[in-house]
């Protein structure tokens, strides 16, 4: 028995030593696997995220990297201790173990990053911006700690910090002792990690960085990009909130702060060491430092001492502006540029819709067409400001403020322009009637059409009270321009400081010179050729100005709209598929506006943007009302010149006699007794009025043409049913109203304002008509 029971415990004894021996086996392969998984993690985590980075490292090395290859081990193998080889060659796999593992785990990240294939309406704003500043904020992480501050610490400073979280429980005296024991510790712990790891040589590490954020940082910025367009597309406060987000995690105070503050090295050392600028900045812009200004501050120089600041001015590395800031900025470009596109497009849309939808001539109620043109141009004017502020709401930060706000204030005077000469062109050419002989029907829809469209450019001229803020002089091309090289503060000349800019003479010349029968008006092709002809020795492009700016397809410039009026891309027609096509024409006015870019504008009077819009307006108000006068009177001037013909035709087929007798004419010598008895009644009352010496006439006056009164009557009743209480209020406030918005007012000799309002511009155009 007791030789069955010693087998029995021999027999478990042995089998205890196989599961001991191999449960053993299996630790390398589990340490290896934890060691990948700790470094496919990202190591943010002040010292503790550096202390895990150098021991899976050690780790690596000591158990031989050569044969672990990620999920390729077989479940059977296990790895083995191996005496170190040639330690260069295991620093160099270490090196690229460790940023291979950064790299999989920031592509991870940026697949997360990606949006599920939805329409951008169903995608729900809060939760994008939320799970997008999340992501970018660990891809930030990644970047500044894993891949360039611990890295640099354990690689080249082979030391790195450490924490104890019961020291954070010490106070009073206990505390000196606990930190100096910590700091012992501390030691012991990185000298036993670091000492199991080879020598690294920095300039192959600073090339291995440099390498890998040259690879990876086009690739985030363009999946930053298309995320941060379908952000934009919500509102452009969410666009700004995950904008502040990103700063504060990369040149933020508290951040810069955060990275300096681990004990062993700063982040300019780090940055230093790891990052080669030359290869690193190839398609990448970086903030700039100077000597006299903090290396972090980011604050704009003033204009006397940015001479001076240029010639020591050095390019730093800088994780917003080689990841975020150009990227923003080109965002609030094209942020601006569909916006503005997009009011365009809804403003003529709405009026194409009125249009449409208003009742026949007779029909159309005064009030109506001024409510409906009322709504357009305070919409317009709501959507240009709420692009302003949208686009202000994306200058949240104050190291960058002055220079950003300068930038945007320049593209929201360039954008407005373009939008407002491109309003103005599509209304004119609204205007333009059919060739050939229209019916009675088309006339009078080309009347309820210039009634509304001049309605509508009347409000305008007083109701866009966000053009004088976005137009503002100080904020053209030209002025900033004129800054930049130094024209205001730098000394600069006024020739310097207006080079690549044209004036309105320049292009009044060569628009004169493509206007061959002097009409005012050329057509597109030939204002592409003005504007390069007017900006040729200067950057810019004419003729892909007035394309861009007119939103012009290459395919539609020469050929002929289809019938439906609408060209894709392009700029739209009349509606009516009946008439034939608006012609495609600029007025010089019009390109003024259109090369806002590249022109200089004056500061105020009539060659202003202000001005430009003003008499642009004025020119198509008073050809609408002169049209729709024209046709509103054409009825009744129809049936007074019928009868005014059916009368001479009488007067030639009848005696003079007959005629005077007719139309009441006949003197007090004729035999007719009853004529003869009016023309005395007539006498005696005209001598009672004219005294004793007048008491014979020499003439009778006959009664006044009904045909006449009636004409006149008639034009009354069209003045009488075509406007409305509002049309007799003040257009504007005060003359200081006016001023700002560009109106030049006509005073009299007491200093009151001449503005006319729209019952004395639809009165003068009836009369002008009428008489």
């Amino acid at each position: 028995n007791s030789n069955n029971s010693n087998n029995q415990h021999q027999q478990m004894l042995e089998t205890q030593m196989k599961m001991v021996y191999l449960h053993m086996q299996t630790l390398p392969a589990r340490t290896v696997k934890m060691a990948r998984r700790a470094l496919l993690r990202s190591a943010a985590t002040r010292g503790a995220g550096a202390h895990a980075t150098a021991a899976a490292l050690s780790a690596l090395d000591l158990l031989d990297i050569d044969r672990q290859k990620a999920n390729s081990l077989p479940s059977s193998s296990t790895p083995k201790v191996v005496a170190p080889t040639d330690p260069s060659s295991r620093a160099a796999k270490l090196i690229d173990l460790y940023y291979d593992s950064k790299a999989r785990l920031l592509n991870k990240l940026l697949e997360r990053l990606a949006l599920p294939n939805m329409a951008a309406g169903a995608v729900d704003a809060t939760s994008v911006t939320n799970a997008a500043e999340l992501v970018l904020s660990k891809i930030v992480s990644i970047l500044q700690y894993d891949v360039i501050l611990h890295p640099f610490q354990i690689f080249v400073l082979r030391k790195f910090p450490v924490n104890n979280d019961d020291t954070s429980d010490r106070n009073g005296g206990e505390r000196g002792a606990t930190m100096k024991m910590f700091t012992n510790a501390t030691s012991k712990i990185v000298d036993a990690i670091m000492s199991t790891l080879p020598q690294f040589d920095p300039d192959l590490l600073k090339s291995k960085a440099s390498r890998f954020l040259a690879a990876h940082l086009p690739l985030i910025r363009t999946k930053v990009k298309s995320i941060l367009v379908i952000i934009a597309g919500t509102t452009a406060s969410k666009l700004g909130q995950i904008r502040q987000t990103l700063y504060d995690k990369t040149d933020g105070m508290e951040c810069m702060a955060a990275l300096d503050n681990n004990g062993v090295c700063t982040w300019d050392e780090a940055v230093g060491g790891m990052v080669d600028i030359r290869v690193v900045s190839h398609g990448t812009t970086f903030a700039t430092t100077t000597t006299t200004t903090n290396a972090r501050g980011g604050g704009s120089m003033n204009g006397q001492s940015a001479q001076q600041a240029t010639t020591t001015t050095t390019r730093r590395f800088s994780l917003w502006g080689a990841l975020f800031s150009n990227t923003f900025s080109s965002l609030v470009h094209s942020l601006l540029t569909s916006s503005f596109s997009s009011v365009h497009v809804r403003v003529v849309s709405t009026l194409r819709t009125s249009l449409a939808r208003a009742p026949p001539f007779e029909s159309m109620l005064p009030h109506e067409a001024h409510r409906n043109a009322l709504r357009i141009a305070t919409d317009l004017d709501a959507s240009l400001r709420r692009v302003s502020d949208d686009a202000h709401e994306l200058l949240v930060h104050a190291e960058e403020r002055e220079e950003s706000e300068r930038r945007l204030r320049q593209s929201l005077y360039v954008q407005t322009c373009e939008i407002m000469g491109r309003l103005l062109n599509e209304l004119r050419r609204m205007l333009v009637v059919g060739y050939g002989r229209m019916s009675e029907g088309e006339e009078k829809e080309d009347a309820t059409k210039v009634l509304i469209v001049g309605r509508l450019c009347h409000l305008l001229k007083f109701r866009l009270k966000s053009l004088p803020t976005l137009l503002d002089p100080k904020s053209s091309p030209a002025v900033l321009a004129a800054r930049g090289l130094g024209g205001v503060n730098g000394g600069g000349t006024a020739k310097s400081s207006s080079y690549g800019m044209i004036t309105l003479t320049e292009l009044s010349g060569s628009f004169d010179l493509a206007d061959d029968d002097d009409d005012g008006l050329i057509s597109f092709d030939e204002a592409m050729e003005a504007m390069e002809s007017a900006f040729s020795g200067t950057h810019f492009q004419g003729a892909e100005m007035v394309r861009d700016t007119l939103l012009l397809s290459s395919s539609s410039i020469g050929d002929a709209p289809p019938s439906g009026g609408v060209v894709a891309n392009g700029p739209s027609f009349a509606p009516n598929g009946t008439h034939q096509a608006t012609p495609q024409n600029v007025t010089l006015s019009e390109l003024a506006l259109l090369s806002a870019r590249g022109l200089r504008h004056d500061a105020a009077g009539p060659e202003s943007a202000l001005g430009t819009i003003q008499s642009s307006l004025d020119n198509i108000v008073h050809k609408c009302f002169r049209e729709w006068a024209r046709a509103a009177l054409s009825p009744p001037l129809h049936s007074f010149a019928t009868t005014l013909r059916e009368r001479i035709g009488v007067a030639a087929r009848v005696s003079d006699m007959e005629w005077r007798r007719l139309n009441g004419l006949i003197g007090s010598k004729d035999d007719d007794v009853l004529l003869k008895e009016i023309s005395e009644s007539k006498g005696e009352n005209q001598s009672e009025l004219l005294g004793e010496g007048s008491r014979t006439l020499t003439a009778a006056v006959g009664e006044v043409s009904p045909h006449v009164v009636s004409y006149l009557l008639a034009v009354a009743g069209v003045l009488n049913r075509s406007v409305c209480p509002a049309d007799s209020l003040p257009p504007v406030p005060s003359v200081e109203y006016a001023e700002a918005l560009g109106i030049s007012s006509s005073t009299d000799s007491n200093k009151e304002t001449m503005i006319p309002n729209m019952i004395v511009l639809i009165r003068g155009s009836l009369l002008g008509e009428a008489l």
